[in-house]
Protein backbone atom coordinates (compact mmCIF):
# COMPACT_ATOMS: atom_id res chain seq x y z
CA UNK A 1 0.00 0.00 0.00
CA UNK A 2 2.86 2.30 0.62
CA UNK A 3 4.09 1.56 -2.82
CA UNK A 4 0.65 2.44 -4.14
CA UNK A 5 0.72 5.70 -2.20
CA UNK A 6 4.25 6.28 -3.25
CA UNK A 7 3.25 5.68 -6.88
CA UNK A 8 0.23 7.98 -6.55
CA UNK A 9 2.34 10.66 -4.85
CA UNK A 10 4.90 10.30 -7.61
CA UNK A 11 2.19 10.64 -10.28
CA UNK A 12 0.71 13.50 -8.37
CA UNK A 13 4.18 15.15 -8.01
CA UNK A 14 4.87 14.61 -11.71
CA UNK A 15 1.45 15.99 -12.50
CA UNK A 16 2.15 19.01 -10.27
CA UNK A 17 5.60 19.36 -11.77
CA UNK A 18 4.11 19.27 -15.28
CA UNK A 19 1.42 21.73 -14.16
CA UNK A 20 4.12 23.90 -12.60
CA UNK A 21 6.13 23.78 -15.85
CA UNK A 22 3.06 24.58 -17.88
CA UNK A 23 2.16 27.46 -15.52
CA UNK A 24 5.72 28.78 -15.63
CA UNK A 25 5.61 28.74 -19.43
CA UNK A 26 2.24 30.44 -19.35
CA UNK A 27 3.61 32.95 -16.81
CA UNK A 28 6.62 33.58 -19.03
CA UNK A 29 4.35 34.00 -22.07
CA UNK A 30 2.01 36.35 -20.17
CA UNK A 31 4.97 38.30 -18.76
CA UNK A 32 6.36 38.67 -22.26
CA UNK A 33 2.97 39.81 -23.56
CA UNK A 34 2.64 42.24 -20.64
CA UNK A 35 6.11 43.65 -21.34
CA UNK A 36 5.30 44.00 -25.03
CA UNK A 37 2.01 45.71 -24.20
CA UNK A 38 3.78 47.98 -21.73
CA UNK A 39 6.35 48.86 -24.41
CA UNK A 40 3.56 49.34 -26.96
CA UNK A 41 1.67 51.49 -24.45
CA UNK A 42 4.81 53.56 -23.77
CA UNK A 43 5.45 53.93 -27.52
CA UNK A 44 1.83 54.97 -28.04
CA UNK A 45 2.08 57.43 -25.18
CA UNK A 46 5.23 58.98 -26.70
CA UNK A 47 3.57 59.02 -30.11
CA UNK A 48 0.44 60.62 -28.62
CA UNK A 49 2.57 63.23 -26.82
CA UNK A 50 4.38 63.94 -30.08
CA UNK A 51 1.07 64.28 -31.89
CA UNK A 52 -0.21 66.53 -29.13
CA UNK A 53 2.87 68.75 -29.46
CA UNK A 54 2.47 68.74 -33.25
CA UNK A 55 -1.20 69.61 -32.86
CA UNK A 56 -0.35 72.45 -30.52
CA UNK A 57 2.28 73.77 -32.93
CA UNK A 58 -0.13 73.46 -35.86
CA UNK A 59 -2.82 75.30 -33.89
CA UNK A 60 -0.35 78.12 -33.23
CA UNK A 61 0.60 78.23 -36.90
CA UNK A 62 -3.09 78.23 -37.83
CA UNK A 63 -3.71 81.14 -35.47
CA UNK A 64 -0.73 83.03 -36.95
CA UNK A 65 -1.86 82.32 -40.50
CA UNK A 66 -5.42 83.31 -39.64
CA UNK A 67 -4.18 86.59 -38.18
CA UNK A 68 -1.96 87.17 -41.21
CA UNK A 69 -4.88 86.42 -43.55
CA UNK A 70 -7.14 88.80 -41.63
CA UNK A 71 -4.45 91.49 -41.81
CA UNK A 72 -4.03 90.88 -45.55
CA UNK A 73 -7.79 91.04 -46.00
CA UNK A 74 -7.92 94.32 -44.06
CA UNK A 75 -5.08 95.75 -46.16
CA UNK A 76 -6.69 94.52 -49.37
CA UNK A 77 -9.97 96.22 -48.37
CA UNK A 78 -8.12 99.44 -47.60
CA UNK A 79 -6.32 99.28 -50.95
CA UNK A 80 -9.60 98.54 -52.71
CA UNK A 81 -11.20 101.61 -51.13
CA UNK A 82 -8.14 103.70 -52.05
CA UNK A 83 -8.33 102.42 -55.62
CA UNK A 84 -12.02 103.29 -55.79
CA UNK A 85 -11.33 106.77 -54.40
CA UNK A 86 -8.39 107.30 -56.77
CA UNK A 87 -10.50 106.06 -59.67
CA UNK A 88 -13.20 108.60 -58.85
CA UNK A 89 -10.56 111.34 -58.55
CA UNK A 90 -8.95 110.25 -61.83
CA UNK A 91 -12.32 110.27 -63.58
CA UNK A 92 -13.04 113.74 -62.20
CA UNK A 93 -9.64 115.00 -63.29
CA UNK A 94 -10.04 113.38 -66.71
CA UNK A 95 -13.38 115.16 -67.07
CA UNK A 96 -11.81 118.44 -65.95
CA UNK A 97 -8.93 117.89 -68.39
CA UNK A 98 -11.35 117.19 -71.23
CA UNK A 99 -13.30 120.34 -70.34
CA UNK A 100 -10.07 122.35 -70.14
CA UNK A 101 -8.93 120.96 -73.48
CA UNK A 102 -12.29 121.88 -75.00
CA UNK A 103 -12.04 125.39 -73.55
CA UNK A 104 -8.48 125.67 -74.84
CA UNK A 105 -9.63 124.51 -78.25
CA UNK A 106 -12.46 127.05 -78.17
CA UNK A 107 -10.02 129.79 -77.13
CA UNK A 108 -7.64 128.78 -79.91
CA UNK A 109 -10.48 128.97 -82.40
CA UNK A 110 -11.52 132.37 -81.03
CA UNK A 111 -7.90 133.54 -81.12
CA UNK A 112 -7.66 132.45 -84.74
CA UNK A 113 -10.85 134.34 -85.55
CA UNK A 114 -9.59 137.39 -83.63
CA UNK A 115 -6.25 137.29 -85.47
CA UNK A 116 -8.12 137.11 -88.76
CA UNK A 117 -10.29 140.07 -87.76
CA UNK A 118 -7.21 141.94 -86.56
CA UNK A 119 -5.54 141.39 -89.96
CA UNK A 120 -8.67 142.64 -91.69
CA UNK A 121 -8.76 145.66 -89.37
CA UNK A 122 -5.07 146.30 -90.00
CA UNK A 123 -5.70 146.15 -93.76
CA UNK A 124 -8.68 148.49 -93.41
CA UNK A 125 -6.59 150.84 -91.27
CA UNK A 126 -3.87 150.87 -93.92
CA UNK A 127 -6.51 151.64 -96.57
CA UNK A 128 -8.07 154.30 -94.34
CA UNK A 129 -4.64 155.86 -93.70
CA UNK A 130 -3.94 155.82 -97.43
CA UNK A 131 -7.31 157.44 -98.09
CA UNK A 132 -6.60 160.05 -95.40
CA UNK A 133 -3.19 160.72 -96.96
CA UNK A 134 -4.88 161.07 -100.36
CA UNK A 135 -7.50 163.41 -98.94
CA UNK A 136 -4.76 165.45 -97.28
CA UNK A 137 -2.84 165.65 -100.50
CA UNK A 138 -5.98 166.72 -102.40
CA UNK A 139 -6.81 169.36 -99.77
CA UNK A 140 -3.26 170.66 -99.78
CA UNK A 141 -3.26 170.87 -103.62
CA UNK A 142 -6.60 172.65 -103.70
CA UNK A 143 -5.32 175.20 -101.23
CA UNK A 144 -2.29 175.70 -103.31
CA UNK A 145 -4.34 176.62 -106.43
Amino acid sequence: EQAKWHLENKKWAESLSAEKSRLEQQLEKLTKERDEQAKWHLDNKKWAEGLSADKSQLEQQLAQLTNAREEQTRLANERYLQIQQLTVERDQKSKMLAESQQKFSDFEQQRGELEHRQRLLDEEMIKAEAQLDLIKDILIREKAF
